[in-house]
Order: C-alpha cells, then structure tokens, then sequence
C-alpha cells in the first residue's frame, strides 16, 4: 500500500483506519509483467493494462470506501467504458476506414498538452489558453483520468501499486476515445496525459536509497505508445522552483483542492526534491509523441506564464492550420515540418533513429535511385543525405542537376513533395566542421552489400556492373548480421555526404478522393536567380505543367545549367582573408586564388611603407606626377591579371573558388592610396567604375558573392602583426601605431556595402576580430550558411 500521506487534509484522516486495514499484494502482478515490462508499471499498449485491471476487479475495496450499491454501479460503469475503448481500438486495428478516421481527428483538431509537477499551474493555464481560443475557434479543456473517471479513481487510488499504474495508463486510451467520440472542439487543451503517466512510473522508486541515474535508462522506453494514435501538436512543460510549488501545495490542501485523497505525491514529491527533478527529465525525454516541446518558466504570475504560452501556442496552431501562410517563404521548413508529424526527424531536421524516408532522387537521364535510410538533415537551405551511390562522382564538387521525390503520409492527407535542383557533395572538412556523420546501421548495411557484391562476381566469374544480380537473401542476411554484430568492421566502405539545394518546388496534399475540405491543395515555389526570398503561389491540383513566375514564355520542361562561383574576401591587414580564405576553399573543395598584390610583389625588393606605392618597392620620385603614374601602372596591373582569372572561369570549365581580395578589395586598395588626392566621391565617379565594370561582367556568368572580414580597431592589426611574421614580411611598414591607423580605412564597411549594391552581388558582413579556433570556425560557419543561403543564384535557366 503507497498510501501514507502524513498531511492535515481530514479525508485523509477519517480513511486512514481503512487504509490500515487493507493489505495488497503485487506479487502475482510483478512476476506476471516481468517478462513484458522494462520497468515495472510502465505499460505499453492498452491490452497489457486492461488485461490486468479486469484480472484484478475483485480487489477494489468499493464496498469498504464507497457502499455495496454506489461502489457496484461505479465499477460497473467502469468496466463498460473499458470495453467500449477495446472495441474501438479493434475496430481500429483492422479497419481501414478507422485509420482515415485518426488521421482526420489529427488533421481537424489541434491538441495542446499541459505537463509539470503538482503545484506548477497546470489546471489555471489550461482554463486560460481554453478561454483565450474561444474568439474564432472552438476550443475545451480536458483532463487525464478524464471526468468520466471521477467516481473510480479514488479505487485505484487506493489500491495502488501495480494496478493503480495500469489505470492511469488506461485513462489516456478513455480521453483519446473521448475525444474522437464526442468531442466537437477544434482546440483541445489537455490537463496531464500519457507524459504523466510515463514520468510519474519511470521517476518513482518506493525505496528511498534506490539511486538510480535516468541517463542509464533504455531510450525505447520513453517512446509513445504506438496504438495511442492521436498525439499532441504541442507540449507545454511548466519548470518551478521547488520552494514556489510547495507553497502553492500547501494552499491548495487549505483550500481543499487537488488529486483524489489517496493521492499520495504531494508528500513524495515534498519529501525528495530529487523526484521532481526525475519527473521533469523524463517529460522533457518523451518520443515519438508531442510534435513539439516547450518548457515554459512558471514561476511567474498566471498572466506572464499564459501569455508565454500563448505566443508558442499560437505560432504552432497557425503552423498546423495554416502552414501555406506559415511557411509562404520557407517551404523546405514546411518539407520539415512534416517529416516531424510523421516521427521521421526531429525539430532541428536531423533523421530519428531507424525512420525511413522514402526519397527517390533523380540525375539527368539516369533512373530514379531509393534513398530510405541515409537522410541526415533537412535545414531551410537544402536535403543533406548519405551515399554510396555511383551515380554521383565522388570528385565532382561542382554540382549536378538533378529532382528529389518525397511520397509521404497516408489516406486521406497523403503528400507528395517534388523539388528540383542540384547536388553537391559536401567535404569531409565541413562534415568534421559541424559534426556530420553516417548512421553506423547504414555504414554496415553498405559494407554488406559491397562484400555480396564482390562475393558474386567472383563465384559467378561475371563483372556484376554489367546487369542487375540476383540476390541471395539468406546469404546476404547473413552477411548483414554479421556487421551487425560487430564480427565485421566498416573500414573499407565509401561514403559521402551531399546537399540538395533546391531551385523549385511543389507539394501535393491529398489525393483525388480526398474527402476533406479544401483538399487536395497543391503549391509551387520558385527561387530567382536575382531575388533571395521564394515566390509562392497556388495551382491547381492536377495541372499537367507549371508556368514560371515572371516567365511566361517558360514551363517545368525549361532546362537549367550551374554557373560557376566565386566568393570574394575583403578586408583590411591581418583581417583573416588568407586563412580563411585557404580554410573556406578545403570546407568547399573549391580553388583557392590568393591575393594578386601578395603574388606579383618581389618579396626580396619590398620596403617599408612600399605599399603605398603599389609594388612595394617604394618610389624615390621627387615629384607628384611621376608617383601618381607608378600607382596607376601597379593598379592598372593588378585590374587586368585579376580579370585574366575571372576569364579563367568560362562557363564550360565548370570551377568554383574563394578569391582573396578581388576587384573589391582592390579597388579599396586603390583609394587608400588615392585618399589624399580624391574624395571618396570622386573616386566613386571616376576610377571606381572600371572596378565595378569587371565586377557586373563576371557576375553574368558566375554566381558571386562578397564577403567582408572586418576587425574592431588598430590594437588588432597591431597585435596580430606581432604574432605573425609573414604579416610583418609582407607589409613592412615605418611606424606600426600609425600606418596601423592608417590601414584601418581599408575596414570600411560603407565603402563595400556601396560596390555591392552597384553591383548587386549579395554581401555578407562579418566581425573576424576574436582569436582561436572556436572564432574561426564560427567565421567559416556563417560564410557556409550564407552560401547556401544564395546558393540558388548558380542556377540559370536556359
């Protein structure tokens, strides 16, 4: 018996004899279980549990606790309700019509869930987000036991153990028949359901020197109950001090509010702040259940913690109810969005364990090729996937044209997403860089297969490439297992990771028998060439071909090419454009051009302050003619051997690189030595237009990017000059403080800013001031994601 509640709450009191009474024993339970139950009293279906508590009906105590005549009708009633769920759910399980019938359910109603320790607020926020959907939408609160298990709760209450586990869980299959039986409300708030259920049994331990750490736990036991169909479209969590919810207890007790008075876990929970923090750890582990989670702070007052709520609730509602309008601008967050719903990734995109997601992919005129298990991610810029593939060049870094196919969900809100592209494989630098790695079941399954691959062809004595193999399937099982099994290592597999980075897209929602209003629904996104955010519009939904938007002239059957890239770095002296230049063009597998100036300056002949005069070499010139004409030779140099290398990017050559300086850094080059002599105004009218000229011409067949490393004062290229003997080798200079302060004009983001929009070539802004590995990769992180994010701008139409 778990009842032993030492309060001053006088039901309590007066029951305490009856209590003391009654002796249970789970024994016959426990070792019945055993053999079902990682954890004892976690179930995880509905037979399990029902099969239990019918076994158990002669040991409610509803004579003692609530008279022969009540106590009968209240068990009674009980027991019917339970058949109802169980007839249900059979019904469920093999009739098509009833799976539609959930996936309606899902697609009409939106469910918040309501989580957090006794004391936390629950009850109040539930009654205030119900109160605050009443304008517009229907909406009602409900509860786990639901108020239909008022009368028996207090039964199960006191029996405890085993069989009071095995009601609680049930109760959550009762509040989903209830719901899809008899509840009309399109929002659904829910006080408590199966997290409490799962926490509550996975958190509490009856002996007090149990210590056990919830990290060891099996991960497959925190996963939603897979014939628990409806789920919850948001989780709220309410985070409490442990001091605040105690006292909010206590008032409650006074008030005589709260559980049934059996309930024992306000003295648990008051007793071991531990419990608490368990309880919380596993709501915050749960799987495969609430498409989204949110932990809210509940300490403050009810207005502040709804109206936090609201703002979550409210995002994800419109994301359900509306995510055209939601997602207008970001469709590859809606593909995400869902592959949520589905179980199939996770809120940041990346793959959940063993999901399968069904992608064919498409390469010009090759046949489509099933990638099932190799998704790592989906981000807002693109696919990124596992290959062994041999459709795809392992050395090809340039990208290939190519679609991806997603056929997902079922009857009646089956989808189809179809994006068309290209595909670029992704280094392994960048892979280290943020961690990316191949799922070891796919490393092993590969392995396996490469293995029978060559296995046959030297049985057979035949080349396999030459035809499609028949397969063995016990023997190639075998092979599998013994990967598996660890018996064989992966060494020799090859694998990489490629990005699909769409250009257009289309989703299908519904088939044509839909019978659901507003469906089937089809949308199209169209990424421009010179635009950065997606056009969306809707079509209709079996249209055989698609007209662009702002080309009428053209349809889906236009063809289109990659244009070769160019990503510039610009800055002042020792602002990083060489080591992250050389560093940018590994992560990329791209050429890397360095500095024009660094490259035809003599080293051996190079003076202090030379710089000034273009070559380095200084000029002994006496008068102003003869030093204005030695700049301009210099400049006029540099201008045409950095336009031999953009020729050097034909589009039949098909190349990417990262050039340090550019057309851009060297027209700021250019000025510095000019300040004295031109107003940036005349300078912009007269010799920076040459600059801009090349800049606009190679951006007509090359995708380019600027990318400005600034630092934050003359203290960083001076500190940086004394760490660095090629910084000092490179650029002598006369006075360090002061030609130091000289060089800071060429950290001028305006000036930059001004080339880029004259040329319109998207610009990126980064502060290259901090020191150390950690600083670079965050630098090389944001340039990445600001190449993908303007990676469409490759793709021409032709």
């Amino acid at each position: 018996n778990n009842n032993n509640n030492n309060n001053n709450n006088n039901s309590n009191n007066a029951s305490s004899d009856v209590c003391e009474r009654l002796h249970y024993d789970d024994t016959q339970y426990l070792h019945a279980t055993s053999n079902l139950l990682q954890v004892p009293g976690l179930f995880h279906n509905f037979h399990t549990a029902a099969t239990l508590l019918r076994v158990a009906r002669s040991e409610l105590a509803f004579k003692i606790l609530l008279g022969d005549d009540a106590g009968e009708r209240i068990v009674t009633d009980f027991y019917d309700l339970l058949e109802k769920v169980e007839t249900s759910m059979n019904n469920n399980s093999v009739s098509t019509n009833n799976k539609v019938q959930h996936n309606k359910v899902m697609h009409e109603k939106f469910i918040v869930e309501v989580e957090g320790l006794d004391g936390s607020g629950k009850t109040c926020l539930v009654q205030g987000l119900v109160d605050s959907f009443q304008i517009g939408t229907t909406s009602a609160a409900m509860k786990t036991p639901s108020s239909s298990l008022t009368e028996i709760r207090p039964l199960w209450d006191h029996r405890g153990g085993i069989l009071a586990r095995a009601f609680y869980f049930i109760s959550n299959y009762i509040l989903e028949y209830e719901i899809i039986s008899s509840v009309e409300a399109e929002v659904i708030v829910i006080d408590r359901w199966y997290a409490s259920t799962l926490a509550y049994t996975v958190a509490y331990r009856p002996k007090d020197d149990e210590i056990f750490c919830m990290e060891d736990l099996p991960q497959d036991i925190f996963q939603w109950p897979s014939d628990l169909n409806l789920r919850p479209n948001v989780m709220l969590l309410l985070d409490i001090d442990p001091e605040t919810r105690q006292a909010r207890v206590e008032n409650r007790k006074i008030m005589g509010d709260g559980a049934s008075r059996f309930n024992p876990w306000d003295d648990r929970l008051a007793n071991s702040p531990e419990l608490g923090k368990r309880i919380m750890t596993a709501m915050k582990n749960i799987q495969k259940g609430p498409f989204h989670i949110h932990v809210l702070n509940a300490n403050g007052t009810k207005l502040q913690v709804l109206n936090d709520a609201l703002e979550v609730v409210r995002s994800h509602h419109k994301q359900a109810r509306q995510p055209e309008l939601y997602f207008k601008h970001d469709p590859l967050l809606w593909w995400r969005h869902d592959g949520l719903r589905l179980g199939l990734c996770d809120e940041q995109g990346r793959r959940c364990k063993h999901a399968l997601w069904n992608l064919q992919l498409s390469f010009g005129a090759a046949p489509p090729v099933l990638k099932s298990v190799g998704l790592n991610h989906v981000d807002a810029h693109g696919i990124y996937y596992w290959s062994s593939s041999s459709l795809l060049d392992d050395n090809d870094l340039f990208g290939v044209i190519g679609s991806v196919l997603w056929c997902a969900g079922s009857y009646p809100l089956e989808h189809q997403w179809r994006a068309e592209g290209f595909f670029t494989r992704v280094t392994k630098e960048e892979c280290s860089l943020y961690g990316h790695a191949p799922p070891p079941s796919l490393l092993k399954h590969i392995a396996a297969c490469e293995e029978y691959s060559v296995s046959i062809a030297k049985s057979s004595n035949n080349d396999v490439s030459q035809g499609r193999m028949e397969r063995d399937d016990a023997s190639y099982d075998e092979i599998v297992q013994n990967y598996l099994n660890g018996n064989k290592t992966c060494a020799s597999v090859t694998i990489s990771l490629w990005r699909f980075i769409p250009i257009r897209i289309e989703v299908l929602r519904g088939g044509p028998s839909t019978r659901i209003s507003s469906y089937p629904q089809r949308w199209e996104w169209i990424h421009h060439k010179d635009e950065k955010e997606w056009f969306m519009r809707s079509i209709l939904p079996f249209t055989p071909s698609v007209v662009l938007k702002n080309a009428p002239e053209a349809s889906i059957d236009v063809s289109w090419k990659l244009n070769n890239c160019t990503i510039s770095l610009m800055g002042t002296h020792t602002s990083g454009k060489t080591t992250i230049g050389n560093r940018l063009s590994t992560l990329m597998g791209w050429r890397f051009d360095g500095e024009l100036g660094t490259i035809l300056r003599d080293e051996n002949e190079l003076v202090e302050n030379g710089h000034l005069y273009g070559d380095g070499k200084g000029n002994a010139a006496e008068n102003n003619a003869a030093t204005s004409q030695h700049k301009d030779q210099w400049d006029e140099l540099i201008l045409k051997k950095e336009r031999e290398r953009d020729d050097l990017l034909l589009p039949s050559h098909q190349e990417c690189r990262v050039v340090e300086t550019w057309h851009s850094g060297n027209a700021g080059w250019n000025y510095f030595r000019r300040k004295k002599e031109l107003t940036q105004e005349e300078f912009r009218s007269t010799v920076l237009q040459q600059y801009l000229h090349a800049m606009t011409k190679h951006a007509e067949s090359t995708s380019v990017l600027m990318i400005f490393l600034s630092v934050a004062s003359t203290n960083t290229i001076i500190d940086r000059r004394l760490k660095d003997q090629r910084a000092l080798d490179r650029l002598p200079l006369k006075d360090e403080t002061e030609d130091a302060k000289e060089l800071m004009a060429l950290n001028d983001k305006e000036f930059y800013e001004h080339m880029a929009r004259a040329a319109n070539i998207p610009l990126l802004v980064v502060d290259n001031t901090e020191y150390g590995e950690e600083a670079i990769e965050k630098t090389l992180k944001s340039i990445l994601y600001f190449a993908q994010e303007h990676a469409f701008r490759r793709v021409e139409t032709r």
